[in-house]
């Protein structure tokens, strides 16, 4: 019987760690960032999810499996990053719809497309020219209409209140709008104080 030592368990644990850790940052981010109150912070952690799974990847896939050397490392883990991302997009988008469902239709769609070109290349696969063109052409076809799909039933819902509960645009222009009829009914100006004492 073979023993492990504690560090040989440690070592694949920490790279997965840091994998799954960047891109929860990434999916949770890319959907927050179509947010103007939360755009600086929301690029912030995607900026750090990135560093953390290509860190990730590249202990996990390079050092501890495959030991590829020279240029593909940087290949391999730019692929991988971009596959994180594409996959954060879905993710995201799928887990915060009804907080920005335009931006989600987006993307989703775009997020599928994108993982699946990177998957692809990640995994090392050889196809000709005439089936990338046909996989590529396939792809944006598929977005496109899962876009559409999304599209049309983001239109179709009611007001959303907001991520954490915050009002939407739509509803703060509203609001803002009656707040002042409200007023205006409320308090007279000086000029129509003056227009009604004359009478």
């Amino acid at each position: 019987m073979t023993f492990t030592a504690p560090w040989e368990v440690f070592k694949p644990y920490f790279s997965y760690l840091t994998m799954f850790l960047g891109m929860g940052l990434i999916s949770g981010s890319l959907v927050h960032a179509a947010q103007p109150d939360m755009r600086s912070y929301a690029l912030l952690l995607m900026t750090i999810g990135a560093a953390l799974f290509a860190f990730g990847s590249y202990l996990n896939e390079v050092l501890f499996k495959t030991g590829i050397l020279g240029d593909s490392v940087l290949k391999y883990v730019s692929v991988s990053l971009l596959l994180a991302v594409g996959i954060g997009m879905v993710s995201g988008a799928a887990q915060h719809f009804y907080d920005t469902p335009i931006f989600a239709s987006w993307s989703a769609p775009i997020g599928v497309f994108v993982s699946s070109l990177a998957f692809a290349i990640r995994q090392g696969y050889v196809l000709h020219r005439r089936n990338w063109m046909l996989m590529i052409l396939g792809g944006l076809v598929f977005a496109s209409v899962f876009h559409l799909g999304l599209r049309a039933y983001a239109e179709s819902l009611p007001t959303s209140p907001g991520h954490h509960g915050g009002a939407s645009p739509a509803a703060h222009v509203d609001d803002h709008a009656g707040g002042h009829g409200e007023l205006g009914d409320a308090v007279a100006t000086p000029a129509d104080q003056g227009t009604m004492s004359g009478h």
